[in-house]
């Protein structure tokens, strides 16, 4: 068979976030299986597993936290972890969580090799706008309004 991958772990651990009950036993399986097989947990993975932790009853701040520490430093603090690491631990923990970690390893805010960052203006660098290009009579989808 086919030996699964890292967007394949983080897929079944997301999955075990969003069961009702969270499975968040099996979540932490498949972080170790993960582990294991050699691949590296990344903001996804931190993701999913912060949101086991808010998502389970009663809810598992303090394993947040350890989760959080150790996935500091090598994946990156994007909107997605900041926001479920504000759910999963009291929210004048997670500031504090989230202030220390973004002092100790600012490079955990830099966006992914190849990637290129928005400018204060909505357009990345190469160039290319976002979702509004000034295109002519287009709605959010880009589909032209009447007949064309």
């Amino acid at each position: 068979g086919l030996a699964p991958d890292v967007i394949t772990f983080n897929t079944l651990i997301m999955a075990c976030a969003n069961s009702i009950p969270v499975a968040r036993v099996e979540a932490m399986t498949l972080l170790a299986r993960m582990r294991a097989a050699g691949h590296a947990p990344d903001e996804y993975t931190l993701c999913a597993l912060l949101k086991c932790c808010s998502m389970s009853f009663p809810k598992q701040s303090a394993l947040a936290e350890k989760l959080f520490a150790q996935f500091i430093g090598p994946v990156r603090l994007n909107e997605h972890v900041k926001r479920g690491l504000f759910h999963a631990v009291p929210q004048n923990r997670a500031k504090l969580l989230y202030k220390q970690a973004t002092a100790e390893h600012p490079e955990c805010l830099l966006p992914p090799k190849g990637v290129q960052r928005r400018t204060n203006s909505g357009r990345s660098n190469s160039g290319r706008g976002g979702p509004n290009r000034g295109g002519r009579g287009r709605g959010s989808l880009g589909h032209r309004g009447g007949k064309g």
